[in-house]
């Protein structure tokens, strides 16, 4: 069966020059083949998502005033408190699409048609703390759920407790994976760029290590970097190395390639699909359990 791309999400792209705003919205009708693609919308009042200008202060009082903090990537050194999706100056346009991206996985209350897409929990963004269920869908049959998520009654956590780094540039795509492997009992550490993560690889020794292949501009430290040197030493005091695996939108062989030639234990593609994720657990953690939850009040 043809996967159907489903209808555009409509973006209000706030403040920014003429020529930001034409470029953003080119670029969004030259990606229109995704199956989560995006046009400009008319105004903040009909939109699904926001593009804001950060630095421009009308324009985040005028955002935090429509209470669509939660939907927006703002762009600019002087984001909101609390903001999840922001970038930093020049305006890059595959960027913004891929914050747009890992905004709707984080938050979409329905699953794509094709089946590997993100996780199903609620209409508004999660708190860090928030128990629910956070299932990632398991197919093209996977039922279609709205609401608020359901929370398991009875489950049998595999992490068992186990400390993982997420690597991502990305805040949103962080708290997206965050969720889900705490909601599989794992203790849950993140790091936004590639120096951080090699600071903390070096002092604690982590079960997995999670890592996006781009973090950040291209002379800094990137995901496969970020690989080599968890696989070559371990942390201080610890007897083994972490299992590595990356998580990343570049698909190609090429890509799988590199990644395994850096020492990466796993590779997956965005959005995640769940009987990949759990598969990559079963391998790389010798310790996991594959049981889920039982039951659902």
């Amino acid at each position: 069966m043809p996967v159907v791309p489903k209808p555009p999400y409509q973006v209000a792209l706030e403040g920014f020059s003429a020529f930001e705003r034409a470029a953003m919205a080119s670029f969004f009708r030259l990606a229109d083949q995704r199956l989560t693609s995006y046009v400009q919308a008319d105004s903040l009042a009909a939109c699904d998502l926001v593009v804001a200008d950060a630095d421009a202060p009308a324009v985040v009082r005028a955002v935090l005033a429509a209470g669509r903090v939660d939907d927006t990537v703002f762009v600019g050194a002087n984001p909101p408190p609390g903001s999840l999706g922001s970038l930093p100056r020049p305006v890059d346009p595959l960027q913004i699409v891929r914050e747009l991206d890992a905004l709707v996985a984080l938050r979409h209350p329905e699953p794509h048609d094709s089946g590997p897409i993100s996780l199903l929990p609620e209409e508004d963004i999660l708190p860090d703390d928030l128990d629910l269920d956070l299932s990632l869908a398991a197919g093209p049959d996977a039922p279609t759920r709205r609401g608020r998520a359901r929370v398991p009654t009875t489950a049998q956590f595999s992490g068992g407790g186990r400390d993982v780094l997420v690597v991502d540039d990305s805040a949103i795509a962080r708290k997206f994976l965050k969720l889900r492997l705490e909601q599989l009992g794992y203790r849950v550490q993140q790091a936004s760029d590639g120096e951080q993560a090699l600071e903390m690889i070096t002092h604690h020794a982590f079960a997995l290590v999670f890592v996006d292949m781009v973090l950040g501009p291209a002379n800094s430290v990137d995901g496969l970097q970020v690989c080599q040197f968890a696989k070559q030493r371990p942390a201080f005091g610890a007897t083994s190395t972490p299992g590595v695996v990356v998580v990343t939108g570049q698909t190609s062989s090429t890509h799988r390639v590199r990644a395994s030639l850096a020492g990466c234990d796993g590779f997956l593609t965005k959005p995640l699909i769940e009987a990949e994720f759990i598969a990559t657990l079963n391998k790389t953690d010798p310790l996991f359990r594959s049981e889920q939850p039982t039951g659902f009040g």
